[in-house]
């Protein structure tokens, strides 16, 4: 899904991120949402 978006694929395939939160809900009505938040460590280092 988020491959098919240019932005969101440049953002994924970055070097700049090493971290990843991935989520996924439903609501009530059984609809899905997904959600994923990109990240580096503040300090820079990388483990």
């Amino acid at each position: 899904m988020w491959m098919r978006s240019l932005g969101h694929k440049q953002n994924m395939l970055s070097a700049i991120y090493c971290e990843i939160g991935i989520g996924i809900a439903w609501d009530k009505l059984d609809r899905r949402y997904d959600v994923h938040v990109l990240g580096s460590p503040l300090t820079g280092d990388r483990q």
